[in-house]
C-alpha cells in the first residue's frame, strides 16, 4: 500500500485520475473512449478501485472491483463506467447528469482476515479500513468512508457490511463467517 500511495500523492495524479473517471463516463454518451493522459503514463500498479458517483451530495452509482489486473487508470475507467450504468440500487446515468456529478476514488489494498472469535475492539481502524463480510453465499463490502460518513463505531461498521451482505444482525459472531479488512485511499 505504501507504493501505491507513493504514486498517488505525486502532484496532479489524484485529480487526473479524477477526470479521467468523469471523462470514461461521458464517452458511455458520446461513443468516446478517453485516453490515458500523459501524468498517468506508468501508473501500472495493480490493485482494487472502486467509484463513487454523487449527484447533489447524493449516492447516484458506486461500483468496482476487489482485485483488479489492469492498471489504475483503467480500472478507475472501468469502474467508472459501471457505476454510472450498472449500479442495481440506480436507474442508467443520463447525459444530462454528467455535468452534475462529483466521482471520489477508493484505491484497495489487499484484504486481510480479521480473528473476530475474541471481539472487534482495536481491529478495526474507522476512516482507514473497508470491511468484507462473507458467510455461504453471501458476501458485503463496504468501503471505509461508509463507516466515517454515517458515524459507525466498529462494531455498526460490521452489522452494516452484514446488511449490505444480506445476513442477519450479529452473523459475523458465528463461526463460518468470515470478517475481512483492507486499507483504501479515499480521494
Amino acid at each position: 500500500m505504501m507504493e501505491l500511495e507513493q504514486a498517488i500523492m505525486r502532484p496532479g495524479v489524484r485529480e487526473a485520475l479524477r477526470k479521467l473517471a468523469v471523462e470514461a463516463i461521458r464517452g458511455i454518451f458520446t461513443g468516446q473512449v478517453p485516453e490515458v493522459p500523459e501524468d498517468l503514463i506508468g501508473l501500472d500498479e495493480r490493485c482494487g478501485a472502486f467509484v463513487t458517483i454523487k449527484e447533489n451530495g447524493m449516492l447516484r452509482g458506486c461500483i468496482g472491483f476487489l482485485r483488479s489486473d489492469k492498471s489504475i487508470p483503467r480500472a478507475v475507467m472501468e469502474s467508472a463506467r459501471l457505476s454510472a450504468t450498472e449500479d442495481p440500487r440506480f436507474p442508467p446515468l443520463t447525459a444530462r447528469e454528467v455535468d452534475n456529478i462529483e466521482v471520489e476514488i477508493t484505491l484497495l489494498g489487499e484484504p486481510f482476515e480479521l480473528d473476530v472469535s475474541d471481539g472487534i475492539r482495536g481491529k478495526i481502524r474507522i476512516g482507514t479500513h473497508g470491511l468484507i463480510v462473507e458467510r455461504g453465499p453471501y458476501r458485503g463490502l463496504l468501503l471505509p468512508q461508509v463507516a466515517t460518513e454515517f458515524g459507525f463505531d466498529e462494531e455498526q461498521f460490521l452489522e452494516a457490511t452484514c446488511e449490505k451482505a444480506g445476513l442477519p444482525p450479529g452473523a459475523w459472531k458465528k463461526p463460518g463467517t468470515r470478517v475481512y479488512a483492507f486499507e483504501g485511499l479515499v480521494f
